[in-house]
């Protein structure tokens, strides 16, 4: 059966500070909701952070963050699941497809991929 709930829109977000509780309470702090996991991209493995928003202000709250921890860019999921890829310094925006989720095997053998809750996602 479908999830008839309305899908959120959302942006990964690393921090690269190696202080996960510290990146935690910076989320808390902005009042913003989230859920702790991982991503890789490139083979490089680092906590990563799915980060909802609702409102433009809190997309703002989330790319003030992110430039803060000298982000070169965001993924943004919209509430279709279509993501990309948001440069910060210039603002560009890469479309990317698709946010899916796959087995394990197939994540850990692309460039890049979250894992959240023991769940493997890619963009396609």
């Amino acid at each position: 059966m479908r999830d008839t709930r309305k899908l959120k829109s959302f942006v990964m977000l690393a921090f690269n500070s190696g202080d996960q509780a510290g990146d935690c309470q910076q989320l808390e702090d902005a009042g913003l909701k989230f859920r702790s996991g991982r991503g890789s991209y490139k083979g490089v493995n680092n906590p990563s952070y799915l980060v909802v928003f609702n409102t433009r202000k809190q997309f703002d709250k989330i790319l003030k963050l992110a430039l803060k921890a000298n982000q070169e860019s965001i993924l943004v999921v919209n509430e279709n699941r279509e993501c990309s890829l948001r440069y910060l310094a210039d603002d560009y925006t890469q479309e990317l497809g698709q946010w899916t989720e796959v087995p394990r095997h197939k994540a850990k053998a692309s460039v890049g991929y979250s894992e959240i809750d023991g769940r493997y996602f890619i963009a396609s």
